[in-house]
């Protein structure tokens, strides 16, 4: 019997073992109040005294804020059910008894590709998609979910936060974030318990090794691109190289017989997950926009499995996109151009530019392979022949056969729209794409073939009200006033008073596609997304349709040319306070008793963003306006007001900038 068949079975026993033996996803609850109380209730009472009772419950709001915010991103995956499943398990295998019997907490997985994880307040795990992509096993996952339970058994955002000297953080939440909520010596102490942790699990402890190891690696790729810098410094996390070496102290010590393994539920289940999540990566790489490290990656994923035909279209994908906003890009050598390699002189270590390809020796730190990756690496013919390609333009034509042989047919759309001074090869391509059944943008290609992607749009604008923060500043604090289902309504009268007259215009609201069609709600919040990204192109006439073939399909489906986003903060402005009643006092404010008092100190910022599908016009533009509202009225009229205002500037500004680029087009 064929082996793989054979072993087919027994993957299958493991996924229905698995979800039989998960209890049901506990409903994420981004009630700001019942999370805050959550929180505070975990709180030691020894805290809540004094002068720290106001910072305990303030770093409980400022947590239940955070959360509720990631719970609303739409970030979370709601649609992997048996991977947050085996996720779950690990953690229930690595999991100290003090937690067991804490029913609320469970691991989520965000759409980041970045390797880390990270454990809130509120006892909710998030797992980075990028975590399990860069994993070799699960003894790897359980070390990085044990340290993260250690920091949040031992409370130390908590402790940090309250003995502050502010008490506050930019962020409660370590969400890639350079300013970590956790100093060195607390990053030691969660190492130190997730390795007795991961022993009494009976996983192997050289998963935690390994995940150093992906670290150090992190670590070698980020100096690489420095060209004056060899070494990292020690803020909040200490540097790989000492943990590593705690590690080893604490191995010395230990039974080598009693190693652990690495995997303790199914090897076979891990490897069909981390394939899934590495395609999961991806297309979170392409749908933020972060092009250089999408062909990185995807280009790592390859040469570990280049049978993947998915790996080879983001290649295509990335490749293109990239080289569109900066044309240079294409004569550039593959990877290595923006890279600096260390050399020895007689006074110490300088760095130069990588000036040669690729391909002329492997660099695992550029590819971001750690040792077990070199081990498994099978397309090492690219460093054993004659190079396939060197520079952006060859790995781009080279890639685009595979796609051809392989019958990939998106393949042709992205040629197609790669092409940008040669209309004729372009339409070749289109109509072959074309003649294909199974295509995803039939009525983008024929449109873009028959030269009316611009006269098929409406001379129409849809209006995004994608968020309208309120806020009370006592002294140097904010504090933010989370909307109620009432407060909700006086923003909309708002909106509907300053928008909702004009004919020319759609208004929807980002919560309504938030609640009732997510799908909808991830295409704004992409396209709003890249409307806050400042981009400058080189050597192209940048076209939005050309960067991304589905926005314009939006365009379309809402009969618009313009698509505007607009996002608000209101802030009142009080003398400083320092007892917890004056903070609950604040909190238990609603918007329009906020709106109905004169006399305050109070101020109004609008960004409203654009993109734009029109002929001979730039394709987004950014306002941001700051309005000192009135001390003696009250802010019911003064609101929709200033809101005109501000978006009667960014008019001005469309005509200014599309007279600019006509100009210079000329």
């Amino acid at each position: 019997m064929n082996k793989q068949l054979a072993l087919f079975p027994l993957l299958l026993f493991a996924i229905t073992a698995l979800q039989a033996q998960t209890s049901s996803n506990p409903l994420l609850n981004p009630d700001v109040e019942v999370l805050r109380e959550h929180i505070y209730a975990g709180i030691p009472d020894e805290l809540k005294h004094d002068r720290w009772d106001r910072r305990t419950y303030r770093f409980a709001d400022i947590s239940a804020g955070q959360i509720s915010d990631l719970i609303n991103s739409g970030d979370i995956y709601t649609d992997q059910p048996q991977l947050e499943a085996y996720l779950n398990k690990i953690m229930e295998m690595v999991m100290p008894d003090e937690l067991k019997a804490d029913s609320i907490v469970h691991a989520y997985i965000i759409a980041d590709p970045s390797y880390n994880a990270f454990m809130t307040p509120s006892g909710s795990m998030f797992i980075n998609i990028g975590l399990i992509t860069e994993a070799s096993d699960e003894a790897t996952i359980a070390s990085v979910l044990a340290h993260e339970m250690a920091h949040y058994l031992m409370q130390h955002s908590l402790n940090r936060f309250v003995r502050s000297e502010s008490g506050d953080f930019r962020s409660i939440l370590f969400r890639n974030n350079a300013a970590s909520r956790f100093s060195i010596q607390n990053e030691f102490e969660s190492d130190s318990l997730a390795m007795h942790w991961l022993k009494k699990s009976g996983y192997d402890l050289k998963g935690m090794l390994r995940s150093f190891e992906i670290m150090k690696q992190r670590e070698r790729h980020a100096l690489s691109l420095y060209e004056d810098r060899f070494e990292m410094e020690e803020t909040s996390h200490p540097l790989p190289l000492r943990r590593i070496a705690k590690y080893e102290e604490f191995i010395q010590q230990q039974d080598s017989s009693e190693m652990g393994k690495p995997f303790l539920l199914s090897k076979f289940l891990f490897k069909k997950l981390k394939e899934e999540a590495k395609a999961q990566s991806l297309k979170s790489l392409l749908a933020s926009f972060q092009y250089t490290t999408l062909v990185e990656r995807a280009f790592k994923f390859h040469i570990l499995d280049p049978n993947d035909p998915s790996y080879v279209y983001y290649l295509l994908e990335g490749i293109r996109r990239k080289c569109y906003m900066d044309a240079t890009m294409w004569k550039k050598n593959f990877i290595t151009y923006r890279y600096y390699e260390n050399r020895s002189t007689g006074n110490g270590m300088v760095k130069d530019p990588i000036e040669d390809h690729l391909f002329t020796k492997m660099r695992p730190d550029l590819l971001l392979l750690t040792s077990f990756d070199e081990q498994n690496v099978k397309a090492d013919f690219y460093w054993e022949e004659q190079p396939k390609f060197t520079t952006y333009e060859e790995a781009f034509i080279f890639y685009y056969r595979v796609a051809k042989a392989l019958n990939m047919n998106e393949a042709l759309l992205t040629n197609a729209l790669s092409i940008v001074s040669d209309s004729t090869a372009r339409a070749e391509l289109l109509k072959e794409y074309l003649s294909k059944e199974n295509i995803i943008y039939r009525e983008y290609a024929e449109n873009l073939l028959n030269g009316t992607i611009y006269q098929l749009l409406t001379e129409h604008k849809l209006t995004v009200i994608s968020d309208f923060n309120v806020s009370i500043r006592q002294g140097d604090e904010t504090i933010v006033i989370h909307p109620s289902d009432e407060d909700k309504k006086e923003i909309r009268a708002k909106m509907d008073s300053a928008f909702g007259n004009d004919p020319s215009r759609t208004l929807i609201f980002m919560d309504d596609l938030r609640q009732n069609n997510i799908a909808e709600y991830h295409k704004f919040e992409q396209m709003q997304n890249f409307s806050f990204i400042r981009q400058l192109s080189k050597g192209n006439r940048t076209e939005l349709h050309i960067i991304e073939p589905g926005f314009w399909k939006t365009f379309k489906e809402y009969g618009v040319n313009e698509i505007e986003f607009v996002n608000c903060r209101y802030l009142e402005a009080r003398k400083s306070e320092k007892d917890k009643d004056t903070y609950l006092s604040a909190l238990q404010n609603s918007y329009k008793e906020l709106f109905d008092q004169e006399k305050r100190t109070r101020d109004l910022q609008v960004v409203i963003t654009r993109l734009r599908e029109k002929e001979n016009s730039v394709m987004k533009l950014r306002h941001f306006a700051e309005h000192s509202m009135y001390f003696r009225e009250t802010a019911h009229a003064q609101i929709p007001k200033f809101l005109k205002i501000s978006d009667g500037e960014m008019d001005e500004r469309a005509v200014e900038s599309d007279g600019r680029y006509r100009y210079y087009k000329d």
